[in-house]
C-alpha cells in the first residue's frame, strides 16, 4: 500500500520535477484523488455492511458510501430480492427492497434484527492494491498536465500548442493502456466450504 507521499513522489518524478517548481504539492495531491475517483468508479471497493431494523420497520438507511447496492440478507440467511417494477399496492407482494433517497424501502415490514448489505463503494489509496499504484500515477500526470495547459491558456497561452498537446496526448494514450490492461486481467480465488 503506497502512501499520499509515496504517490506525489513518483508523480514528480514522471513529471520531471525534483522540487516544486511547476506543480505545488497541493496541485499533485488534487491530480492523485481526481484519478483515484477515476479508479474508483471503473475499479470500486466491495463492502459488506449491517444495519439494525426495528421490528416492523419497512425502511432501513442505506451505507453512506455507497455507490452500487448489490445484495440485502436477513438475520435468518434470507437474500431479499431486488423489487422489480411495482404495479398495485404491496399488499400480498413477496418480501423484495428497493433503493431511494439513502434508504433501502422493503415491500414488507421486516422482524426486529441486524441486515447484512453488499455494496460498492469508493476505495480510499489505502484500498488499491499495489499492482495499481501505477494507474494512479499515470492518472495524476495526466490530469497534472491538463490541468497546467488550462493554467497556461488562462494566463495568455494557446491551448493546444503543438508540443504541450502532444505530450498529453502521449500522456493519456498511455493512461488508457494502462487501464485497459489491468481490466484485462483476470482474477481467481477459492471459495472455502463454510
Amino acid at each position: 500500500m503506497a502512501t499520499a507521499e509515496a504517490i506525489r513522489g513518483r508523480v514528480r518524478t514522471r513529471l520531471e520535477e525534483a522540487t516544486a517548481a511547476v506543480w505545488a504539492d497541493d496541485e499533485i495531491d488534487e491530480c492523485v484523488t481526481g484519478a483515484l475517483e477515476t479508479y474508483g468508479w471503473r475499479f470500486p471497493v466491495e463492502v459488506i455492511a449491517s444495519a439494525a431494523v426495528s421490528e416492523g420497520a419497512t425502511t432501513a438507511a442505506a451505507p453512506a458510501a455507497m455507490r452500487a447496492l448489490q445484495r440485502v440478507i436477513l438475520a435468518d440467511g434470507t437474500i431479499v430480492p431486488l423489487r422489480g417494477r411495482p404495479t398495485g399496492t404491496t399488499a400480498g407482494e413477496q418480501q423484495a427492497w428497493e433503493h431511494y433517497g439513502g434508504l433501502l424501502h422493503f415491500s414488507q415490514p421486516l422482524s426486529a434484527q441486524t441486515i447484512t448489505i453488499w455494496h460498492t463503494a469508493a476505495p480510499t489509496l489505502g484500498d488499491v492494491p499495489a499492482d495499481d499504484d501505477g494507474l494512479l500515477v499515470l492518472g495524476a500526470v495526466v490530469q497534472a498536465l491538463q490541468a497546467r495547459a488550462v493554467q497556461d491558456y488562462k494566463l495568455g497561452g494557446q491551448l493546444g500548442l503543438a508540443s504541450g498537446s502532444h505530450v498529453i496526448s502521449q500522456a493519456q494514450d498511455e493512461y488508457d493502456r494502462a487501464l485497459n490492461h489491468r481490466s484485462r486481467r483476470m482474477r481467481s480465488g477459492v471459495v472455502a466450504a463454510g
